[in-house]
């Protein structure tokens, strides 16, 4: 459990800097623990017993998801459910601080914009997980990255991070309460422009005389 806060947090602090929004933002954060989805057949195993299930399905699959031709099938799949998500007929017109609050778009702007299909932010967010944990202290001896290559060239590991203990979410913590910080700060300035556009009158409206518009035309 702690290692999946540990990849939440780490992918919203991205989706911060490169200025994700919406659904954007919801399907790099379904990436960034996409791998670890078929830990459920491991708990189904274990509630049932079954070390056949468990050493012969879970555990392969674990190892297989935890590379890069495991993200791209996983990337596949769960993008076949997306298709259209961001057709501007459909799509929503996203949260409001986006359009009040223009924010500097360079680079970041650039590389966001190379996450425009489900496809692409699932893969971006499973390649993310799997960065993370190879920093973190291998059950397996590594991360097979290059997966079936399963020679120990090719499974890699940093092996500074337990995965179970609280150190990669003590690590990330700063980054991610400082983007949390930057998200308030935009939403309330959105807020206060879109409260100060609200109280203006529109030119035209006022009458010159001060009188309504009714009496003036009555005269």
């Amino acid at each position: 459990m702690p290692d999946w806060i540990a990849h939440l947090m780490l992918a919203f602090t991205i989706t911060t800097v490169l200025n994700m929004e919406g659904a954007m933002r919801v399907i790099f954060l379904v990436g960034n623990v996409m791998p670890d989805l078929v830990r459920s057949i491991t708990v189904v195993a274990e509630f049932l017993g079954n070390d056949v299930i468990s050493a012969f399905v879970a555990y392969p699959l674990n190892v297989g998801s935890h590379s890069l031709l495991g993200v791209f099938a996983w990337s596949l799949l769960l993008s076949a459910f997306f298709q259209g998500w961001n057709d501007p007929d459909k799509a929503s017109s996203g949260s409001a601080h986006v359009n009040a609050i223009p924010r500097k778009r360079m680079l970041k702007e650039k590389i966001r914009g190379i996450f425009d299909e489900p496809f692409l932010l699932f893969f971006a967010g499973g390649a993310c997980h799997l960065f993370l944990d190879t920093f973190m202290w291998p059950f397996a001896g590594g991360i097979p990255w290059l997966f079936p290559l399963n020679q120990a060239a090719f499974i890699w590991s940093f092996r500074m991070l337990w995965p179970t203990t609280w150190h990669a979410i003590a690590t990330i913590a700063p980054f991610f309460i400082i983007s949390v910080a930057f998200e308030v700060h935009f939403a309330w300035e959105a807020r206060q422009g879109i409260t100060r556009n609200s109280s203006q009158v529109p030119l035209g409206q006022e009458p010159s005389n001060g009188r309504s518009p009714d009496i003036n035309m009555r005269e």
